[in-house]
């Protein structure tokens, strides 16, 4: 597909995800690259906006893209919309449910620290940390199974699978070189892949963050807007809560001790995530 067809196929996918959401909107992001996808949320109309870059086919229209390419947008504001505007929206607001708790926990605990969460973002490309996150992990998975089921529905000039295939080779080895799984050489189509997602979720959930407390280092607090390393500088130089929380190689008491801390000094907020209600924030 050209550029100007992969744009007018995300142009649909906006259209049709802007009318099926009742929280939220879909746009597209000209400015940035097709990797790139968002999650914003506007205080003044109380809904979220999800965004995918296309920044390439904005760039090059009339150039043959491969069909990989053209559905990364596509499975981003998948990502973005079905996985995380679900989460925010819908699961997060659940108390009787085990997996909500473990993605709203997870969520929670990386608002306390950009570097817990593993933004540490260069030319568009992750931290590792960021893909030891949960609810990463489980809206990627949102964005790959619905972005396939919604393209199966379109007359696509090129196999859907094969596509999802490479799409996938493409983050593990010709792109990025990490991803939330490593793709088995024998799994050759979508449905394979995310039968992999779901072997690998739970050893995640309990699997260390990979947190390293000394970058930003200490001193940076004040510019760096850190609730982690606002805490360690309360509690002064003979506590050692960060190196703590970097030892500990269970994820989900990692995440409890982040979150803790992002309620100290944020404690309104707990009341938004009725999934983690009884949370104990005493540290």
């Amino acid at each position: 597909m050209t550029g100007k067809e992969s744009k007018e196929l995300l142009t649909d996918v906006v259209s049709d995800l802007s009318k099926w959401l009742p929280f939220g909107n879909c746009s597209f992001d000209p400015c940035s690259p097709i990797k790139y996808g968002n999650t914003a949320y506007d205080s003044d109309s109380r809904s979220f906006l999800f965004s995918a870059g296309t920044l390439e086919f904005e760039l090059d229209p009339c150039r043959n893209f491969a069909p990989f390419e053209s559905i990364i947008p596509v499975i981003n504001l998948f990502h973005e919309a079905c996985g995380h505007g679900l989460q925010q929206c819908v699961m997060y607001g659940k108390q009787d449910d085990v997996l909500s708790k473990v993605l709203c926990m997870n969520y929670c605990a990386c608002q306390s620290s950009d570097k817990y969460y593993g933004a540490e973002f260069v030319d568009y490309v992750d931290d590792p940390t960021y893909f030891k996150q949960p609810y990463e992990m489980a809206a990627q998975y949102i964005g790959l199974r619905w972005a396939y089921d919604y393209l199966k529905t379109k007359p696509l000039p090129f196999d859907l699978d094969a596509a999802f295939v490479e799409y996938q080779k493409f983050r593990t080895s010709n792109g990025d070189g990490r991803d939330f799984i490593d793709l088995d050489p024998m799994s050759k189509t979508a449905s394979a892949i995310l039968g992999q997602y779901e072997k690998a979720f739970p050893s995640v959930v309990r699997s260390s963050r990979g947190y390293n407390h000394k970058v930003p280092v200490l001193e940076d607090a004040e510019s760096y807007d850190d609730d982690l390393i606002r805490f360690q500088k309360h509690l002064g130089g003979g506590a050692d809560y960060l190196g703590r929380l970097e030892r500990c190689n269970d994820g989900m008491r990692q995440d409890w001790m982040a979150a803790a801390v992002y309620f100290r000094y944020h404690p309104d907020r707990l009341k938004s995530f009725p999934s983690i209600s009884g949370l104990d924030v005493d540290v």
